[in-house]
């Protein structure tokens, strides 16, 4: 059986990744994330921590069953301005840094990393300015 872990559980790919995920019977599913919008996840059919992402969480969450592969999906999909692509960077950083960091101390070589509209930078901010 497959073990998978999902970070930024309440976004909308992690979210709709779970839910395409939890009825199927040859994964163990492993979710953490930050619930800032007040979303839903059926944290029934998994193993689920509403929490920061850190390596002291991740161990927490996985306790002894290590995942096969982490699809890391955590940080900010919203950005209106330069300050939101500087906290989404910052934040991608953090929790980047921990997954990768989870991942080596654990000899875990599966990660899928998605990212976020806030790593493109000045170029979509502008762009997106444009369009307004």
């Amino acid at each position: 059986m497959n073990n998978i872990l999902i970070t930024g559980a309440y976004g909308f790919i992690a979210s709709n990744l779970i839910r395409s995920l939890e009825n199927k019977n040859n994964f163990n599913l492993y979710s953490i994330g930050t619930n800032t919008k007040n979303s839903s996840i059926n944290i029934k059919t998994h193993k689920h921590i509403e929490s920061p992402i850190n390596i002291t969480n991740l161990e927490t969450l996985c306790d002894n069953e290590l995942p096969d592969v982490i699809v890391h999906c955590a940080g900010i999909g919203t950005v209106l301005d330069a300050s939101d692509i500087l906290k989404s960077q910052k934040s991608m950083i953090e929790t980047s840094e921990a997954v990768f960091s989870y991942a080596k101390l654990n000899k875990i070589n599966k990660v899928i990393f998605l990212s976020s509209a806030a790593v493109y930078g000045n170029s979509l901010l502008k762009k997106s300015q444009r369009l307004n």
